[in-house]
């Protein structure tokens, strides 16, 4: 359907706001990288309508056929087949739409005899000696290291940095995985990915993936920086992959955290650049979570402008949602 017609207004909007994101200064990414970031937040997110509107475009900017079909591969470990295959069937529509010879050469580097073996060891490369011997501590373990790294991290089309980018892309993107989220951000730092990056390629998914995972997903990366500073105020010397025997918890299939990963903000330090609304709004809270519409009522301000304060409020880390419409100062 032709959206420009049917919905001018929105139409003018988001083509407005998509071109703010990639040019933002200091937010800006390589067009391949971007590319490839967006396509798996799309699987993340499910977006498989507006992901065949950008797989044309990805491949014009220089991202190669074989590293799209590699970062739908991957995207099986973390999404489940069941979400996958619809967007296998796309890729393969568009691509031998494009005239590209299917299949394409193969890129397996291991054999199932030692795929265990040297799914372990990617396991390490990327997060440190902490993770040797994981997978015998159970059998989802063990699938782990052979299936998702063995099988799926040591191919080709994809370097160790681009497939730990798109896992953070695809977790970000899906939601309700923030311990997991946390563990590949260090994961990231450890190959180089640093945090300025990955805040890059939060900016860039967020018009794809909404303000609420990117939020999260932006309070995951610093969360993980901050474990990573200790480390190197030790070492003294280039970060090296993290030891931390947390990272098998973390890694392993686990359920919804439903513990809200925000970050935490001194509101005495930011007072002076509050407006009067967020300020009256901050002192409501004061005593602890309340109901929205008790703050409404105590503040005496309209829905709509107790709602777009909160949203800065948040944006500035001071206070975080809670289930049930309640809202609570970050920290308390």
């Amino acid at each position: 359907m032709d959206e420009r017609r049917l919905d001018p207004e929105f139409s003018e909007r988001m083509e407005a706001f998509l071109q703010e994101v990639r040019s933002e200064p200091g937010q800006e990414l390589p067009a391949r990288t971007r590319s490839l970031a967006v396509l798996a937040a799309l699987l993340g997110c499910q977006g498989l309508d507006e992901f065949r509107r950008a797989l044309p475009e990805a491949l014009e900017a220089g991202l190669a056929p074989v590293e799209v079909k590699e970062a739908v591969y991957q995207a099986v470990d973390y999404l489940g087949i069941g979400r996958v295959r619809p967007f296998l069937t796309a890729v393969n529509e568009i691509l031998l739409a494009r005239g590209v010879a299917l299949p394409l050469p193969g890129q397996a580097t291991t054999t199932m005899e030692d795929r265990l073996q040297k799914g372990e060891q990617a396991q390490v490369d990327i997060f440190g000696e902490g993770m040797r011997g994981a997978w015998k501590q159970g059998h989802v373990n063990r699938w782990l290291a052979a299936n998702c790294f063995g099988d799926s991290y040591t191919r080709g089309g994809l370097d160790l940095k681009d497939r730990e980018m798109i896992t953070f892309c695809f977790l970000a993107a899906q939601g309700g995985c923030e311990p997991q989220l946390t563990a590949h951000a260090g994961g990231n730092m450890n190959l180089g990915n640093d945090e300025a990056f990955l805040t890059r390629v939060v900016s860039q998914c967020l018009p794809y993936i909404g303000y609420p995972r990117s939020l999260n997903a932006l309070a995951c990366v610093r969360k993980a920086a901050e474990a990573e500073k200790p480390l190197l105020k030790v070492a003294q010397k280039p970060r090296l992959p993290r030891k931390n025997e947390n990272l098998k918890k973390d890694l392993a299939p686990q359920g919804i955290d439903k513990t809200p990963c925000a970050p935490y903000s001194d509101v005495g330090s930011v007072r002076p650049k509050l407006s009067p609304e967020e300020q009256t709004i901050v002192d409501a809270l004061s005593g602890g979570e309340r109901l929205v519409d008790d703050v409404i009522a105590e503040t005496g301000l309209s829905t709509g402008k107790l709602l777009s304060s909160l949203t800065m409020l948040e944006l500035k880390g001071i206070i975080k949602r809670l289930p049930g419409k309640r809202i609570v100062l970050s920290g308390k």
